[in-house]
């Protein structure tokens, strides 16, 4: 009897923990807005010339992460980090250069491996974030959380840190959420490098409360991210102001004609 009460405990612990292991897997399947997630590749290109010597070209190439947090039947809004958007401390650093010339390549890169080129709507260098329109891109946006997170709720984010990514799929990660420092950003404890600048954070619903946007020097274990009130701001602003001038735009056209 007491040799059959085991086999009953040890079948019940196995189909527990497989239990367990089975719904974080779904979890991650049907929560994480694994589907709104895009690779951020960017270049640019400096050329400069002198009569006697000839021309100099460079490519600077830098990738980055982004999420789509609105669609349309015209294409989709995604959200990056505004340093990803902002060529100007590249531009001052070759500035000196005689005759130089500067051209870019943006475009971003979905899980079923399509790129399209992006336009940069706007962006904002204090809370570093930027919003890109991107015509024909048709995936689903990610869902903005109606409340700010609390300090010690369980988070994830999905990036592509050093340009990890590849067709169906995208490194996730698992953190907390730690509340906010002294000038406002919000810190989480969770790991990023280069390449995770503008990944989404997102709470156990699969809802976006955050973005990377830079990470803590000589400790990568603790991203900074805009505070959630400021990037929702941000977000639902930068869309209307294109909404409303894309109108505009359309009935002048239709004037015109």
């Amino acid at each position: 009897m007491l040799k059959y009460g085991k086999l009953l405990f040890f079948a019940f612990l196995f189909f527990n923990l497989w239990g367990c292991a089975h719904v974080r897997t779904n979890f991650q399947k049907k929560i994480l807005p694994l589907e709104s997630f895009v690779k951020i590749e960017k270049s640019i290109i400096v050329s400069a010339c002198e009569d006697n010597t000839g021309c100099m070209n460079q490519v600077l190439n830098s990738v980055a992460s982004g999420v789509a947090v609105h669609s349309t039947l015209r294409g989709a809004y995604v959200l990056t980090a505004a340093h990803v958007c902002d060529d100007s401390d590249v531009m001052a650093q070759y500035k000196t250069l005689p005759n130089v010339k500067f051209s870019s390549e943006f475009m971003v890169r979905t899980l079923e491996d399509d790129t399209k080129p992006v336009k940069i709507l706007k962006f904002n260098t204090k809370h570093d974030i930027c919003m890109l329109w991107v015509k024909h891109l048709y995936i689903q946006p990610v869902v903005m959380s109606p409340s700010a997170p609390e300090p010690g709720d369980r988070v994830f984010n999905i990036a592509a840190p050093l340009g990890i990514f590849s067709q169906n799929m995208v490194p996730i990660f698992e953190g907390f959420y730690n509340g906010t420092d002294e000038v406002g950003n919000a810190i989480y404890s969770m790991p990023a490098i280069g390449g995770s600048s503008g990944s989404p954070i997102v709470n156990v619903k699969g809802e976006l409360v955050g973005m990377i946007h830079s990470v803590i020097r000589y400790f990568n274990q603790v991203s900074i991210s805009p505070n959630y009130k400021a990037m929702r701001e941000f977000v639902y602003e930068s869309i209307d102001e294109h909404t409303s001038r894309s109108y505009f735009h359309s009935v002048w056209r239709v004037f015109l004609k």
